[in-house]
C-alpha cells in the first residue's frame, strides 16, 4: 500500500485498528520514471548494487532500471 509520507503514522494505526496485520510501515522514495538496461548494462549494475550492499554503513541500495523476469532470474542464480 502507498500512502503520503505525512499520513504513514494514521495509516498503520487505522490498519491496525481495522484488525489488519502491519507487517512494516516505512516511508522511502520510488522512482516515478524506469529505464530498460541490456543484458551488459544489467550485469554491470548488478554487480555495483551487490558491492553496495557488502558497505557496512549502506542500509539499502534502490535502482530505478528495469529487467526482464528471465533476466533477473538469470543475473540472480
Amino acid at each position: 500500500m502507498y500512502a503520503d509520507p505525512s499520513a504513514l503514522e494514521s495509516v498503520r494505526s487505522g490498519l491496525e485498528g481495522a484488525g489488519v496485520s502491519v507487517k512494516s510501515a516505512e516511508a522511502s522514495i520510488v522512482a516515478k520514471s524506469t529505464i530498460d538496461v541490456n543484458a551488459d548494462d544489467a550485469r554491470k549494475n548488478m554487480k555495483l548494487i551487490d558491492a553496495l550492499e557488502e558497505l557496512d554503513d549502506v542500509q539499502r541500495v534502490t535502482a530505478n532500471f528495469e529487467l526482464s523476469s528471465e533476466l533477473f532470474a538469470e543475473l540472480t542464480r
